[in-house]
């Protein structure tokens, strides 16, 4: 039948740096653009970032570059992206091994996983500096008096303000998650409860991690 509208166009992508993945999108986008597909969600079915090095996973900077892939989505044109399969022993898995034979160990990269969900349930994307000079990356949510904010540093290590001018929270809890570790199982911190000051958050932060904090 003619004139039948296309409701999404499905892609996948097994990219090397977050920004191929930006690449592709745009990519798509350009065909999306035409009369009549305007409409047509951008779906990535199955996405991966693969790198080129055996157990990229258990790579202390996977959980930043993986963070950052997924900011770069949220702020393409990409309407829906699924993580590729996570059945056990698969090559593309980024999530959980079973290496045992017996039970799941968890990635440090599923604690960021976990980290954009928590966002995802607040629902409205809140305005946020990112792509620093390709060193500082960050995405914002907030609803109903809850806040959060997920940032990763890359190549980037010092200190960092997170200015919360005119909000209305009073207290935050904020996660520190670094990867490697024994089979890539990670490095964590957590504080909560901690009384914003002056609405400045000051910390000082090391390469290729990744912050989660919630507000209230």
């Amino acid at each position: 039948k003619r004139n039948v509208p296309l409701d999404f166009l499905s892609w996948k992508c097994y990219a090397d740096s977050p920004e191929e993945l930006d690449l592709h999108g745009n990519y798509a986008t350009s065909y999306l653009n035409q009369p009549y597909f305007r409409k047509t969600q951008s779906i990535v079915t199955e996405f991966c970032l693969k790198d080129t090095k055996d157990g990229s996973y258990l790579e202390r900077n996977y959980p930043s570059r993986l963070a950052r892939a997924l900011i770069v989505a949220q702020k393409s044109d990409i309407d829906m992206m699924f993580l590729s399969k996570l059945e056990p022993y698969y090559e593309y898995n980024p999530i959980y091994t079973l290496d045992d034979g017996r039970s799941k160990k968890m990635y440090a990269s599923y604690n960021v996983m976990t980290a954009f969900s928590a966002l995802a349930s607040l629902g409205s994307v809140v305005d946020s500096t990112a792509d620093y000079r390709r060193e500082l990356y960050s995405l914002a949510t907030a609803n109903d008096g809850m806040g959060a904010l997920v940032f990763t540093t890359e190549n980037y290590s010092g200190v960092i303000e997170i200015n919360l001018e005119n909000s209305e929270f009073k207290k935050y809890n904020i996660k520190g998650i670094i990867g490697g570790a024994d089979r890539g199982t990670g490095f964590f911190t957590e504080e909560k409860n901690l009384v914003l000051r002056d609405n400045t958050i000051t910390l000082r932060v090391g390469k290729n991690e990744v912050y989660f904090l919630t507000f209230s």
